[in-house]
């Protein structure tokens, strides 16, 4: 018996050991350190239809007009804060090295309204039109900066739905928009 509660003992040991190595491993990460970075961050607001919407934006040092603009979108519950983060200011990195910009809106529901069939994406009983808001931002970006309007990309894959919008010189293309009714991505808007 006592053979039995000792193997039982420290089963619940190693158990709780395993849990605990787990917990520190796969959900606490801490942040990645700041990288030496060249320009600057912008934290902004954007109000449409009677909600405010918040975004990033990084300008690499000598940023020009003209310059492609990458659009970062965060995963489900997150915030274009997060995805910054977690992702090692890579694309910061990256915009330093070649001179676009890069933005990282957040979404105001904890899914993109991305044309699906599943998701949370009401907010204050309402759905909202993630792709009109990105489309506003687009355009505002680029008046305000002079970032070339070019293609964006629409991407789904294993029921997420990961949007970059790449905007760089010479290239044209359309950007998706939904198709409320049928809860399926329907027509385009040309740049």
């Amino acid at each position: 018996m006592k053979q039995i509660l000792r193997f039982i003992l420290t089963g619940l040991i190693v158990l709780l050991a395993s849990a605990a190595g787990l917990f520190g491993y796969l959900i606490y990460t801490p942040e990645p350190a700041m990288p030496a970075l060249s320009g600057t961050l912008t934290k902004a607001t954007l109000e449409l239809n009677g909600e405010t919407y918040t975004y990033r934006l990084y300008l690499p040092k000598g940023f020009t007009k003209g310059a492609p603009l990458v659009m970062v979108l965060h995963g489900s519950g997150q915030n274009g804060a997060q995805i910054r983060t977690e992702t090692g200011y890579g694309f910061e990195r990256l915009a330093d090295q070649h001179g676009f910009g890069v933005v990282y809106p957040s979404g105001k529901s904890f899914d993109w309204n991305d044309c699906s069939k599943t998701g949370d994406f009401l907010v204050n009983g309402r759905e909202l039109d993630d792709v009109q808001y990105l489309n506003t931002l687009v355009d505002m970006l680029i008046a305000a900066q002079g970032f070339v309007p070019t293609p964006g990309v629409c991407h789904r894959r294993i029921g997420r739905w990961f949007y970059v919008l790449a905007l760089s010189a010479g290239i044209t293309g359309s950007f998706s928009r939904c198709g409320r009714s049928v809860g399926q991505c329907a027509g385009s808007r040309q740049f």
